[in-house]
């Protein structure tokens, strides 16, 4: 068993570093392959729940600041669904834009359709996994 609070400290990192290692790559990692208008196509299209992923986590990891310790305890299940699906889903963005462009994988459309799928993907999947770990804080 695991604390919820290490589980919303490990997916909240994860998340928020995954996708700002995410974009630095994409600028900077992919410079001999990609012209501006590819990496701004494919920034454009992570952003939206890049934004949204990091508005949740910080807004809760500063809402929360006083608390300490592992929090209540959440069963291996919950915490294997929080570790392992945004891992597996942020590993599948980094690989399209790592091998892109291939010879069965060139065409920019289809690199913003698969980055926006997989996008899509973790917005609903892992949103049922951030909207438990780090609600709105109530106010009050």
């Amino acid at each position: 068993m695991i604390g919820k609070n290490q589980v919303k400290t490990i997916v909240g990192w994860t998340i928020v570093i995954g996708h700002l290692g995410i974009l630095i790559y994409i600028f900077l990692g992919k410079s001999g392959t990609w012209d501006i208008d590819r990496k701004m196509s494919a920034a454009l299209t992570i952003a939206p729940v890049f934004t949204a992923y990091f508005v949740a986590v910080v807004k809760n990891f500063i809402a929360r600041g006083e608390e300490f310790g592992p929090g209540p305890m959440v069963n291996f299940n919950y915490a294997a669904i929080s570790f392992i699906v945004p891992i597996c889903l942020l590993a599948g963005v980094i690989y399209v834009i790592y091998t892109f462009p291939s010879e069965q994988f060139s065409e920019p459309e289809r690199l913003q359709q698969v980055l926006a799928g997989l996008e899509v993907c973790l917005g609903g999947v892992v949103g049922l996994v951030v909207d438990n770990l780090f609600p709105s804080p109530q106010a009050g």
